[in-house]
């Protein structure tokens, strides 16, 4: 197609209906996908390293979800320890997924070691009060506790070491060599080497707002984030310096935060049913997305395309899937013809939006008003080479592009115009010198001059 010069559409195009099939919101109002039910008063919640399997605490049930996020389904369900609250999984293959337990009765608490391929248990315990946040890199798995122990053991079971921060301790992010942990009766953040994984009488520790609970590595900005429930704030530490260099409002109620793998959005569940969005790489772009009652946990999965929610009081997920979009395809027309360009979004889309290009794709234009699923337009010769796309926007992600659509406008051939056809004349004939022939030719009305014939009338004189 020719590239056409930007800003035509005004001039070439009759808008005939801008919105054929309007796309209701989602992400602002709603959930994307059907929520997903699971065991009773669900908490944590981690997927898989690669993404493929997500896990989900039940608390009141004991027991642990095991959901496929392809197909948003419940695989399997898997009995725990009394009361597990918080949970992650192992950073490599194969997937071993790490509940902390609270236990019950005679049950003392525990870090349950779940290997979901066989539904296998293993029950590590140790100095442990009321464990709550769990982390694991390859070596060691790492809970905080409310009595103020900081425990870990080695990833495939083994003794517990034991650290003493003497105070009570909820989350805990592993960055490199250091383990960030939420303190939330001194409303700071204490900062462990594991290296030798020895506490202080006094830990280093950064002061954040008041009552910290959750708190999530953001590798991309370098950013630790903590959510502070009762200051209704998050503070943002930077891992270089170990100081706050950011404090964003956010709603009452804060409890946990996940980072999208590129980096670009913090997730924080609050517990009046809303999870926001902030969005570090243009705050305006942030927002929120309603969820179940009781939000609690949120994860994000390492590709991209998952964010889940659990919402404790109703028993369920709420799934989020990246956005897409299909293809609209090219069209062909004469001038004058109507033309439509459609596409089918799916996953959390909050809105559409169509485009166009005048010059090959170098820039685009909103097209005002057209926002539904199907676009048309009276297309012009002047709307030859054209080009069309839509785009998804999204609160929980990034916005997703269709392909491109190209519009050829071309007048029908010109049929050639016929030659004229010969003017007919008066026949001629050979005159020999017979004089029956003479008489012959006389009563057909012709005569001969020299050796044509031509019709009589032409010989005849004018009277004088």
């Amino acid at each position: 197609m020719r590239p056409r010069r930007a800003g035509r559409l005004a001039a070439t195009a009759t808008l005939l209906a801008l919105v054929t099939a309007p796309l209701a919101a989602t992400g602002a109002g709603a959930a994307a996908d059907p929520v997903i039910d699971v065991g009773a008063r669900p908490l944590g919640v981690a997927f898989s390293a690669d993404g493929s399997q997500a896990f989900v605490a039940n608390n009141d049930d004991s027991t642990l979800s095991v959901i496929d996020p392809a197909t948003a389904t419940v695989l399997a369900t898997i009995p725990t320890s009394p009361l597990p609250f918080g949970v992650t999984t192992s950073p490599g293959a194969p997937t071993l997924v790490y509940a902390s337990t609270t236990g019950a009765g005679p049950t003392i608490p525990s870090v349950d070691l779940i290997d979901p391929a066989t539904a296998s248990v293993t029950r590590l315990t140790g100095p442990l009060g009321n464990p709550s946040g769990v982390a694991a890199d390859a070596s060691f798995v790492y809970a905080t506790n409310a009595t103020g122990q900081f425990t870990r053991w080695p990833t495939g079971g083994g003794a517990a070491q034991g650290c003493e921060l003497q105070t009570p301790t909820r989350g805990v992010v592993l960055v490199g060599t250091t383990a960030y942990v939420t303190q939330n009766a001194l409303n700071s953040v204490a900062v462990i080497d594991t290296t030798t994984f020895a506490c202080p009488p006094v830990a280093p520790a950064i002061p954040v707002g008041t009552g910290p609970w959750g708190i999530a590595y953001n590798p991309v900005r370098g950013e630790v984030y903590v959510v502070n429930a009762t200051s209704a704030t998050v503070s943002v530490i930077s891992t270089t310096t170990n100081t706050v260099v950011e404090t964003l409002p956010i709603g009452p109620g804060g409890r946990t935060v996940a980072v999208s793998p590129d980096g670009d959005r913090v997730y924080v569940t609050e517990t009046d049913g809303l999870l926001l969005v902030l969005n570090r790489a243009d705050p305006a772009l942030g927002g929120t997305a309603v969820v179940g009652a009781g939000s609690e946990g949120v994860a994000a999965s390492s590709d991209g395309v998952h964010v889940y929610v659990t919402n404790a009081t109703d028993g369920t997920v709420t799934p989020f899937t990246r956005p897409t979009v299909t293809a609209p395809a090219d069209a062909s027309v004469a001038p004058d013809t109507a033309v439509t360009f459609s596409v089918t979004p799916a996953g959390d889309v909050t809105g559409l939006q169509w485009e166009r290009s005048d010059d090959g794709g170098a820039t685009w234009t909103p097209i005002p008003g057209a926002t539904g699923t199907d676009y048309s337009l009276t297309a012009t010769l002047a709307d030859d080479g054209a080009q069309f796309r839509a785009v998804a926007s999204s609160i929980v992600f990034a916005g997703a592009v269709s392909g491109v659509a190209a519009l050829a406008v071309a007048a029908p051939p010109v049929p050639p115009t016929p030659a004229p056809s010969p003017s007919p004349t008066s026949p001629t004939l050979a005159v020999t010198g017979s004089t029956s022939g003479s008489l012959a030719l006389l009563a057909a009305g012709l005569v001969a001059v020299g050796a044509l014939l031509v019709p009589l009338a032409a010989r005849r004189r004018p009277a004088r």
